[in-house]
């Protein structure tokens, strides 16, 4: 439909829009009990009425910037999109989802404007507040309606579901929340400490995220891989996630974040760096390594782990599997904050009236885009075909699943150790307490696992 020259449109600062088209007789209203520039209401914006003016299609930047009033053309633009060409004459009323799927690395790391930034203890961290005081994640403003395009696109393509693991098949989090509880409640605090240090700490090794990828990855694939989350993984998806988790720049990330939480909500207690402990436990060396040395030894273990046909580059599969054991994490992970937040927003077991578990939501939410990419490409691989070296071609739907099982094995064998060690702490903690061995027995009854004495761990009857 073509609107007439003197059409009026507007939108709010919130969640509303209208327009109105008084030589055809037409309106349209649109509201919304959300705010539209948040990144978890992007999804409110699929057909949603978008003003563009055919003059801009040379002008990408102009396209992705709220535009003002025309008054040459007597319309005023509110907001515009980035479209494909074609012929339309004047400007049109385009009702359409948010379609595009091909971004630039800047696209995928802009962010949305802010009222105000995350401030936390005189740190300035990434993301900050909407007009409404919300708090919107960093780097969202095209990455998160990206992601949702490119998982739109690949149920429609394939009809399957995207790469995943089931809630009941993720481990408990372990201590659970009445065991945790439990600890504070009779003031053993260290293992909670040590628990929100160590976070911390692992999620300041995100940096490393950038490094070990595969750039030109779609020549080991027979499909074309463009409008794809794997096309842009390394075009700002990896480069996005590294940068939560380990900050740029002067804007501080989750590392410093969960340290923040932690001290506001056990106010400043004595702390251990756990780096060098935390490195050694997932097989890193001590201290970090020199780009090019990090490289060589990613890629002689590369050759290793071999489980695809060995003229498939080992790189690529190494990108893979480390994606998926990523994945895992981050699912695992996702759990073990909603713990976290809970845990601090208790008043009776810690202090900072609840400022130390809205630090931690925002984290939780921040990690979202990270969970949803990760599948989304991991899916994507899954229904292609690998190209190898000497040319020949492989199915990747039966060596994707051989790599998700060792994966999810290895997962679930970490999992344990993880539960091991945690254990190991929070006895440690107990000696010495005039009820340590009551205590550590109810703890055990509160537990959907318990310890047994061949040092194995079985389902608690009790809980």
């Amino acid at each position: 439909m073509l609107n007439s020259p003197n059409i009026i449109a507007g939108m709010g600062a919130g969640g509303t829009a209208f327009w109105v088209d008084p030589q055809s007789n037409l309106s349209f209203t649109f509201l919304s009990t959300g705010l539209m520039d948040a990144s978890h209401h992007q999804e409110r914006l699929g057909f949603f009425p978008i003003w563009y003016w055919p003059q801009s299609y040379s002008d990408p930047a102009r396209n992705r910037r709220l535009l003002s009033t025309r008054p040459d053309r007597g319309v005023r633009v509110i907001q515009a999109a980035r479209v494909r060409k074609r012929s339309c004459p004047r400007a049109e009323l385009c009702t359409m989802a948010f379609n595009e799927l091909n971004f630039d690395f800047s696209d995928l790391l802009a962010s949305h404007q802010y009222r105000e930034p995350l401030v936390v203890r005189g740190i300035r961290c990434h993301g900050g507040y909407n007009d409404s005081g919300n708090y919107v994640s960093p780097r969202t403003r095209n990455r998160v309606p990206a992601i949702r395009a490119w998982q739109d696109r690949y149920k429609q393509e394939f009809g399957q579901p995207l790469l995943d693991r089931a809630v009941e098949e993720t481990p408990p989090h372990y201590p659970n929340l009445a065991q945790a509880k439990l600890l504070l409640c009779n003031g053993i605090r260290e293992p909670m400490i040590r628990t929100l240090t160590r976070i911390g700490t692992v999620e300041g090794f995100g940096a490393g995220i950038r490094f070990g990828a595969v750039d030109d990855i779609g020549r080991h694939f027979v499909e074309d891989l463009a409008g794809t989350a794997t096309a842009h993984l390394t075009r700002g998806l990896y480069e996005a996630h590294a940068r939560d988790e380990a900050g740029f720049e002067d804007q501080a990330g989750h590392k410093q974040m969960w340290w923040a939480a932690r001290d506001i909500a056990f106010e400043n207690p004595p702390v251990q760096d756990l780096t060098v402990e935390m490195r050694r436990a997932m097989g890193m060396p001590a201290e970090p390594l020199p780009p090019a040395e990090l490289l060589r030894r990613m890629a002689e273990q590369a050759l290793k782990d071999r489980l695809l046909p060995r003229d498939i580059d080992p790189m690529l599969e190494a990108q893979v599997a480390r994606m998926m054991r990523l994945l895992l994490i981050e699912i695992n992970a996702f759990h073990g904050f909603r713990w976290a937040e809970s845990i601090l927003a208790d008043d009776s077991l810690v202090a900072g009236d609840g400022d130390a578990a809205r630090i931690i939501s925002y984290v939780r939410g921040d990690e979202t885009p990270h969970l949803e990419y990760l599948k989304c490409a991991l899916s994507e691989i899954r229904e292609r075909t690998f190209r190898g070296e000497s040319g020949r071609t492989y199915p990747a739907r039966e060596l994707i699943n051989a790599l998700w099982q060792r994966a999810l094995a290895t997962s679930t064998q970490r999992s344990i150790e993880g539960r091991n060690a945690e254990l190991a702490e929070i006895t440690t903690a107990l000696e010495g307490h005039p009820r340590g061995d009551d205590l550590l027995e109810e703890f055990h009854a509160l537990g959907q696992v318990r310890p047994v004495a061949d040092g194995n761990w079985i389902n608690n009857t009790n809980s």
